[in-house]
């Protein structure tokens, strides 16, 4: 049948590797709400400075 072949077992493969390793790939949550503010902020700032840069690039290209 269908089941194994090739592209379902690659699939059951994937599935079991994420389940595997979903432990070691999660971050520790931040326990102090300060630290966890000032990393939202950061976020935030380089994600407007992100925006900003590709903004200027496009009106240094424009003219």
């Amino acid at each position: 049948t269908s089941l194994f072949l090739a592209g379902p077992q690659l699939s059951f493969l994937a599935v079991a590797a994420m389940i595997l390793f979903a432990p070691f790939l999660r971050s520790q949550p931040i326990a102090d709400p300060l630290d966890r503010l000032l990393g939202y902020v950061a976020f935030r700032r380089d994600i407007i400075a992100a925006i900003a840069r590709r903004k200027n690039q496009e009106c240094k290209n424009q003219g």
